[in-house]
């Protein structure tokens, strides 16, 4: 019958040759949301990534961890925890902090009282 003969039509371009990005994908990382709700996991869903702002560009700070002093830029690595901003040195230094903040936290309080007399 007639209807068998059908005329090849040309193939439609297969959608994968152009990367169709998801429009989210693209979006800046101006939201601070995203990676707080990303995995909260056990006392590190206390920490969240700390994206410096204007304001803080230039303030003196001290890396809990390494204890030098630093002064903050928009390169500097901070983590926010209960409502404070640790500043980092080195990205190692963030991480040893993110795997036990309470290991730094201590030495913070103590050398805090050392100098409020």
């Amino acid at each position: 019958g007639p209807e068998t003969a059908r005329p090849a039509a040309p193939a439609p371009a297969p959608a994968a040759e152009k990367p169709a990005a998801p429009p989210q994908a693209a979006a800046p990382a101006a939201e601070p949301k995203q990676e707080a709700a990303a995995k909260p996991a056990g006392k590190a869903s206390m920490l969240g990534i700390h994206k410096i702002a204007q304001d803080e560009i230039g303030r003196e700070a001290k890396c809990p961890v390494s204890g030098d002093k630093l002064t903050v830029s928009e390169k500097t690595l901070a983590l926010d925890l209960k409502g404070k901003t640790y500043y980092f040195t080195t990205p190692a230094a963030l991480e040893k902090f993110k795997a036990s903040p309470e290991k730094y936290l201590g030495v913070m309080d103590k050398v805090k009282n050392l100098f409020r007399k």
